[in-house]
C-alpha cells in the first residue's frame, strides 16, 4: 500500500512539473514566464541548468524535459552565416538581423583588415588614429553597405533570417540596396521597378541596363550576402517577396527632411565613387564659433560638391560628429575633380550672411589627407579647422619729410593672402604711381609721385573693397605744408 501511495504522489510531482515547464515556453520554445535564464541562454523552471539528472525525455528539437526542471536550447530561428570577403571594394548585405546592430560589433572579429565602410548617404565607419569612428549608426533592414578590405577575412554572424518583404524607400538617383529572399537573376528581382530604375551595378561593376528597348541583365544571379548600386530616374519602393509585390501599391511616399530652410543645396551622388571625408574640428567667423545651424559649403570652382549644416557645438568631443561629405560624382553627373583646388564657404544664419573665402588648416592625424586640392581615390579623409577672418589692409610710409619732387614709397599690408592685386585697383588723387612691386600674396609696394602742388589722397578702388568685404584701415592724405608732404 505504501508503495501504492509513493507512485501516486511521484505521479502527481510529474504532472505538476509538466504543468509548470509548458507555463514557460510557447510552442517555439519561447520563454514566457515562471522559469530563469543563464548567460547562455537556457532557461530551467526548477534545480540548477547543467545539473546531472538521469531520466531524459525530449519534446521535439527544441525542448528537453529532465526530471525536474526544463532546458531550452538555442532559439531555432537564430541561424549562423559566413561571408568570405576580399581584399577591396564590393557591396554587401547582412542576410540576418544580428543582435548587436553596430558595426564595430558586427565586424569586430575581422576589424584589422576593414579599411573602411561606406552607406548610401556617404557616411563611413573608419578608423581615425587608435578610434573607430562610426558616422553610419546602427544596422536595419534596408541597409547595404560599401566595404574596402585591406586583406582577405571571413566574417561569421549570427541571427535571425531577414525576411524577404522588407520594404525598402528608393530615392531619385543613387541607393545601395540589400538583396533579401532565393537566387533569382538581377532582372528578375528588380523587375518591379523597371519602370523607373536607370541601371544596377553589382560589385564586379556588371550591369542590369536597357539597351534601345531590350533590358539586358550582365549581374545574372543574386544570392544572399549581395547588394547592388541602384540609380533610379523617379523614386520607388522595392520588395523581393512575390506575394508582397502583388499587393505592392504606388502609395509609399519616401519623406526628405525638410531643406526649404538651407542656404546651400543638399547634395546626393553616387555612394560607389570616391568621396572625401573632412571632419569639422572647429569653425570660425571672426573668431566667433559657428553654432547649430550654420552651413559649411565646399566648391570645386563655382560647382558645390559638399555641404553640411552645423549639428552639434564645436568641441573635442564631438570633432568627428560635423563634417562634409565630398562627392566626386553627384547625382546630376557633376562633382570633384581629383588633383584642383578646393574653396570653402559659410552661411551664418542668425546674420543672413555668406562669408568667403575660407582658410583651411589641417589637423595631422595618421593616415589623413592634409592637402588644398581634392584627392586620389576614394575612402580619403581630412580633419581640419576652417576660419574666415575680415580682410584689412593698412598703408605705410617711412618717418620721413617727403618734396613735391620726391617719389613717395608707400607698402600696402593685407591682413591674409589676396589673389590677382594689381596697380589699377591703387586709386591715387593728384599722384602718378610707379614701382609697382608684389613681395608676396599679402604685401605690395609702390611709389607716388605728386602732379600738382597740392594735396595728395591715395585709396582703394571700390570694387576690390566690394569684392573682397575688405576693410581699409589706413588710407593716405598727404598734405602739403611748406613744400613738405606730412601725413
Amino acid at each position: 500500500m505504501n508503495v501504492f501511495k509513493s507512485i501516486i504522489i511521484c505521479i502527481i510531482i510529474c504532472i505538476i512539473q509538466l504543468s509548470h515547464a509548458f507555463a514557460s515556453f510557447d510552442h517555439t520554445g519561447a520563454f514566457l514566464s515562471s522559469a530563469q535564464s543563464t548567460s547562455s541562454g537556457q532557461y530551467s523552471n526548477m534545480g540548477m541548468v547543467g545539473e546531472t539528472f538521469v531520466n531524459t525525455i525530449s519534446y521535439g528539437v527544441n525542448l528537453t524535459l529532465k526530471t525536474g526542471f526544463i532546458h531550452q536550447m538555442d532559439n531555432p530561428r537564430i541561424i549562423s552565416k559566413i561571408i568570405e570577403l576580399v581584399p577591396g571594394f564590393q557591396f554587401f548585405s547582412l542576410p540576418l538581423e544580428p543582435q548587436q546592430k553596430d558595426l564595430q560589433s558586427i565586424f569586430k572579429t575581422i576589424l584589422d583588415q576593414v579599411d573602411f565602410i561606406k552607406d548610401t548617404n556617404g557616411n563611413f565607419f573608419r578608423k581615425i588614429g587608435s578610434q573607430w569612428i562610426d558616422n553610419i549608426g546602427l544596422w536595419t533592414p534596408q541597409s547595404a553597405y560599401l566595404i574596402k578590405m585591406i586583406n582577405n577575412a571571413t566574417l561569421s554572424i549570427q541571427g535571425v533570417p531577414v525576411q524577404n518583404n522588407v520594404v525598402i524607400p528608393l530615392k531619385q538617383g543613387y541607393s545601395i540596396v540589400p538583396y533579401y529572399g532565393q537566387s533569382y537573376n538581377a532582372i528578375d528581382a528588380f523587375g518591379e521597378i523597371l519602370m523607373n530604375l536607370n541601371f544596377a551595378r553589382n560589385s564586379k561593376g556588371h550591369l542590369l541596363r536597357k539597351i534601345n528597348n531590350d533590358w539586358i541583365d550582365n549581374i545574372g544571379q543574386l544570392c544572399e550576402w549581395d547588394a547592388c548600386l541602384l540609380r533610379m530616374n523617379h523614386q520607388d519602393v522595392l520588395q523581393y517577396d512575390r506575394q508582397a509585390k502583388r499587393k505592392r501599391s504606388n502609395n509609399y511616399e519616401i519623406i526628405e527632411k525638410d531643406v526649404s530652410n538651407r542656404h546651400f543645396e543638399l547634395l546626393t551622388g553616387n555612394p560607389a565613387e570616391s568621396i572625401w571625408s573632412i571632419y569639422v574640428e572647429k569653425a570660425t567667423i571672426n573668431d566667433k564659433t559657428l553654432e547649430p545651424g550654420d552651413e559649411i559649403a565646399v566648391f570645386d570652382g563655382d560647382q558645390i560638391v559638399g555641404s553640411m549644416v552645423v549639428s552639434e557645438v564645436f568641441s573635442q568631443e564631438t570633432r568627428y560628429n560635423n563634417y562634409l561629405t565630398v562627392w566626386s560624382k553627384l547625382t546630376d553627373g557633376k562633382g570633384y575633380i581629383e588633383g584642383y583646388p578646393c574653396t570653402f564657404a559659410f552661411w551664418d544664419k542668425s546674420e543672413q550672411i555668406e562669408y568667403s573665402p575660407i582658410d583651411i588648416e589641417f589637423v595631422d592625424i595618421k593616415n589623413s589627407y592634409s592637402q588644398n586640392i581634392f584627392p586620389t581615390g576614394d575612402g580619403q579623409f581630412s580633419v581640419a579647422n576652417l576660419s574666415y577672418s575680415q580682410l584689412f589692409a593698412e598703408m605705410q610710409t617711412e618717418d620721413f619729410m617727403y618734396t613735391h619732387s620726391d617719389a613717395i614709397p608707400i607698402t600696402l599690408v593685407f591682413s591674409r593672402e589676396i589673389e590677382n592685386f594689381q596697380g589699377s585697383d591703387i586709386l591715387i588723387k593728384n599722384g602718378r604711381l610707379h614701382g609697382f612691386k608684389r613681395y608676396s600674396l599679402t604685401t605690395y609696394c609702390f611709389n607716388v609721385s605728386p602732379i600738382n602742388e597740392g594735396n595728395v589722397e591715395i585709396n582703394l578702388s571700390d570694387n576690390l573693397i566690394a569684392a573682397h568685404d575688405l576693410i581699409l584701415r589706413t588710407s593716405f592724405n598727404l598734405c602739403l605744408d611748406e613744400n613738405n608732404y606730412k601725413f
